[in-house]
């Protein structure tokens, strides 16, 4: 469909003549949901409908399908408070290895979750702040005394193995290969110790961080630093004898630890929360988002879809980070303590709670689903298991505007909360195009700037006369005469345009120096009515 206008403008600033417009919709996907995690039932998350996307759609698929995921319901299981303040904890086995601070390594055995015990200890000089078990021996980041080697072999009876005094105070140590990466506070950085021999652990290289390193991750060929005031740090580490430095990300907060799945590093980024990167590039480090959870994040552990966050004072918060550019809450437990650091081990959650020591916490499994599609927003489905499937289709649904309700059922009986979820169905829309028509109200210079450097705005009204409503108006071309050139950025979104409701845009024309009097602007772009279906103007 093609719309003219015409017109002189006034002082003999010049005429525009309009010969046509267009538009292009832009459709944005938004999936609508809620799910309260608690410790009360299994949470669901990600929500969603396959068939029917977007909720403000009219679809004329009548079989709609849905699916989503769902976490367990939080439990305490058991806890042992250590002698010292737990800081961190490893598992290996049927045994959980606290570092303990001022009294070393506490090895306890949780074979049976809801009764730990003391299986043995091994007191380092210094403070132990963080440990990793690898074979038969776990590494200690020690404080002062650097990194400590520990025999383990029989955990009732560790024993010194060897041990390699680091420049600063050791915070943090992960594992590869032969090596030893040590974030080493006081201004040192990375250290990197040869661990070939456990009994005699020697200095291969270092790199010096511009922060304080507290904590590190390995993935591949490169080494994760949480680096305090400097963010995370990404050092390569292909030639462990001559680390250098690859990218880095300044992050929002005080980068305490880090956890590395794929192409994400998760940053515990102390009261700014959870700061997740895009690491597919180590040179070039990207923010995805962050979740700012309640208190002080300072330690995590990635595994699945989630990461558990040791929050300080609010405790264990579960991110959900499915989709890792919207993180969302998927569970949480308020522990006890301190929250310091956090590891994952099948169906339990092993947190070190500072002067609480270790708190186990169960992730309770989901036996079942109890669901229902109606005409209602908010209800609530009974407790009925409907099926065990994460998953559900249904087929000849009728016209009109529906939800879809779930919650879940977990080992212990209780039932989550109903998450919620809207689809459109059928023949809400005719098939014609939103009727709009332009006019220009307009054309001046803003300025005696714009008016030397020759930029002329041009006003014009957008109209929708009658239905359907126009969805995500926006122009996407303008053809012009005389030499004149387009200044604004195309495409320029306009915006929805109800029936009966009119829209305002401004252009910006670069004229030439020979100030021609006359000149023609012809303006393309398209449509969308609710059911999305798309149209053009001029009509092709």
């Amino acid at each position: 469909m093609k719309v003219s206008k015409s017109g002189s403008l006034d002082s003999g600033v010049r005429r525009i003549t309009v010969i046509s417009f267009l538009i292009l919709l832009t459709v944005i996907i938004s999936l609508t949901f809620s799910g309260i995690a608690t410790a009360a039932g299994p949470a669901i998350s990600d929500l969603e409908s396959p068939t029917h996307p977007d909720p403000d759609i009219w679809y004329a698929n009548h079989n709609p399908s849905f699916n989503w995921s769902v976490l367990g319901s939080l439990s305490l299981a058991g806890t042992y408070n250590t002698s010292g303040h737990a800081y961190a904890v490893a598992m290996s086995g049927s045994y959980a290895f606290v570092a303990d601070y001022e009294s070393g390594m506490q090895i306890v055995n949780v074979s049976n979750p809801a009764s730990p015990t003391l299986a043995g200890s091994y007191d380092t000089a210094g403070n132990a702040t963080d440990l990793v078990v690898s074979g038969n021996y776990a590494y200690i980041a020690d404080g002062a005394d650097g990194l400590v080697v520990v025999d383990i072999s029989n955990p009732a009876s560790p024993t010194l193995a060897g041990s390699y005094d680091t420049p600063g105070d050791a915070r943090g140590v992960a594992i590869s290969g032969n090596h030893a990466y040590v974030a080493d506070d006081g201004g040192v950085g990375l250290q990197i110790i040869d661990i070939s021999d456990p009994a005699n652990p020697a200095f291969t290289a270092g790199y010096d961080t511009t922060g304080i390193a507290y904590g590190v991750a390995i993935s591949g060929n490169h080494a994760y630093v949480a680096d305090a005031t400097s963010g995370l740090q990404v050092v390569n580490i292909s030639n462990p004898t001559s680390p250098v430095l690859e990218g880095t990300y300044d992050t929002a907060g005080y980068a305490y630890d880090v956890s590395v799945a794929g192409t994400i590093a998760c940053v515990a980024d102390g009261v700014v929360g959870l700061q997740i990167i895009d690491i597919s590039d180590p040179a070039n480090p990207a923010l995805m988002s962050t979740y700012d959870t309640p208190a002080t994040s300072l330690g995590l552990d990635v595994t699945g879809n989630h990461a558990y966050v040791a929050d300080q004072t609010s405790g264990l918060q579960i991110v959900d980070i499915t989709d890792p550019a919207h993180p969302s809450l998927a569970g949480s437990y308020n522990t006890p303590g301190y929250a310091e650091d956090v590891v994952v081990a099948g169906s339990y959650i092993y947190v070190a709670d500072y002067a609480s020591g270790l708190q186990i916490v169960r992730q309770n499994g989901v036996t079942g689903y109890s669901y229902v599609l109606d005409q209602a927003a908010a209800t609530l489905p009974d407790t009925t298991v409907d099926g065990t499937g994460a998953s559900v289709s249904y087929t000849g649904v009728a016209d009109g505007e529906w939800y879809f309700h779930v919650r879940a059922k977990d080992s212990t009986g209780a039932w989550g909360t109903a998450s919620h979820l809207r689809i459109r169905i059928g023949g809400q829309c005719s098939g014609a195009a939103p009727a709009l028509t332009l006019s220009m109200t307009r054309a001046y210079w803003p300025s005696y700037a714009e008016y030397s450097a020759g930029r002329l705005s041009v006003d014009f009204l957008i109209d929708n006369a009658s239905s359907p409503d126009a969805k995500s108006v926006a122009v996407t071309d303008a053809v012009n005469t005389n030499s004149v050139t387009l200044a604004t950025a195309l495409p320029l979104a306009v915006g929805d345009i109800a029936t009966g409701a009119n829209s305002g845009l401004t252009l910006v024309y670069n004229i030439p120096g020979s100030n021609p009097p006359v000149f023609k602007t012809s303006l393309h772009g398209s449509a969308q009515d609710a059911c999305g279906s798309s149209f053009t103007y001029p009509a092709s």
